[in-house]
């Protein structure tokens, strides 16, 4: 009696090979994970299923990596030609910044990126930095065919410079490649405030005659301004204020109304970053907003949209300002820390009329139902705290400073012009 064997495939074949789909797609997400074939042999034994073999693992990495190169190519060149239909020119707008395989600055491998700023931003081009070669380091081991395998391998290590230069230096190598490998121009870059990247895009000149232009990217700009005023709160501790009263507190200036601080100064540079004048006034709206008092309020820069003031007059309606306002105490305080992150022209597009198309909302989303208005009732004051507002002697009025659309900067009265 002859036996008859049928054998039914839980996965299809990769085209041209022996291994199966799923297989293959298991191996990439280890490396996409981060847990290559250590954690997938964790993850097999936790299902009661047989481990990944290693010697086979490793043989398929190559070919892993081509695949992967291969695409990751095109769809770069993919997202280049968005970029160029969306500003219509091949000079465009990128956004970059790096990583380090471990915190600090000794890391020996480090990467960075280009993204472009489209609506649906995409990665454009990466580089990769390292100052060592596991190739090289294990050769010593094998004395005998040292020589050979110096000579034959491919060295990963690309990289003599302090590791904090690893960023600074992989995007400058993307710009200086960009016209022969895409026949464009990164005229503008988008990056952290605080990166060495943009002052070696100036000194290093990646393009003959084309100064590089540089805007921060909103969501940095945003934590400055968060830190300043978390440096304030901090530092009056429980310092009594000029109306007798320690800054932090019911009423007083808690970490959400920090947070709800920097939300609206994201969405003051959002709504504005065509027009520079417009953006400096939005974002001295939110510091006088909270300024007001009923004897005494100064909504010239809020917006109708958010502004409960506003509404009610449109509306002539009645308007209490107490359940909203800071004391003056703390708002005297705040200004400096607001007035030190004020020099939004960093996130503005008006520098560059070429650049009017460039949108960034790709930086720390920030939900367009969120609640910026300043109207919401987070915390109520009592009235002894609003007698103490109306009757704080060193109360500044809004006469005493001046915006000057010239400079685009706030000053006193009596400053020079």
């Amino acid at each position: 009696m002859m036996n008859l064997f049928s054998f039914l495939d839980s996965s299809p074949q990769v085209p041209d090979s022996k291994r199966h789909d799923i297989n293959v797609r298991t191996q990439l997400a280890g490396y996409l994970t981060g847990i290559r074939h250590t954690g997938l042999q964790k993850i097999c034994a936790a299902l009661n299923l047989p481990p990944p073999l290693e010697g086979r693992h490793n043989k398929r990495d190559k070919e892993l990596l081509q695949v992967v190169q291969k695409f990751a190519n095109e769809s770069m060149s993919t997202a280049i030609q968005e970029a160029i239909d969306v500003a219509k020119s091949t000079d465009i707008t990128v956004s970059g910044d790096g990583t380090w395989q471990t915190r600090g600055f000794s890391s020996k491998h480090g990467a960075a990126d280009l993204i472009s700023t489209c609506d649906s931003p995409k990665v454009v081009d990466i580089e990769t930095c390292s100052k060592t070669c596991n190739v090289c380091l294990g050769t010593p081991e094998a004395r005998a065919k040292y020589d050979q395998i110096i000579i034959n391998h491919d060295c990963g290590k690309n990289f003599d410079q302090p590791s904090g230069n690893m960023e600074a230096s992989s995007i400058l190598k993307m710009f200086r490649r960009s016209e022969k490998k895409y026949c464009v121009r990164y005229v503008k870059y988008i990056g952290d405030g605080d990166s060495k990247t943009f002052s070696v895009l100036k000194t290093e000149i990646p393009y003959k005659g084309i100064e590089i232009q540089k805007s921060e990217d909103i969501n940095r700009f945003g934590k400055r301004l968060k830190r300043a005023l978390e440096v304030i709160k901090k530092d009056c501790g429980k310092e009594k204020l000029s109306d007798g009263k320690t800054i932090g507190g019911k009423g007083r200036l808690t970490d959400q109304m920090i947070t709800r601080f920097q939300i609206y100064f994201y969405e003051a540079i959002r709504k504005n970053k065509n027009d520079l004048d417009k953006l400096y006034k939005s974002a001295q709206a939110m510091y006088w907003h909270k300024f007001s008092t009923n004897s005494d309020h100064h909504h010239q820069f809020c917006d109708v949209s958010w502004c409960g003031y506003l509404q009610a007059k449109k509306n002539n309606t009645h308007y209490d300002h107490t359940p909203h306002a800071l004391p003056r105490a703390i708002q005297l305080m705040k200004k400096h820390g607001i007035s030190d992150a004020d020099d939004v022209s960093e996130t503005s597009d008006q520098q560059n009329e070429n650049n009017d198309d460039f949108d960034d909302d790709d930086y720390d989303d920030v939900s367009s139902t969120a609640d910026t208005s300043f109207d919401s009732d987070e915390t109520s004051h009592n009235n002894t705290d609003n007698e103490d507002d109306n009757n704080d002697d060193g109360n500044r009025q809004v006469e005493d400073l001046y915006y000057n659309p010239k400079s685009r900067k706030w000053k006193d009265s009596d400053e020079d012009n």
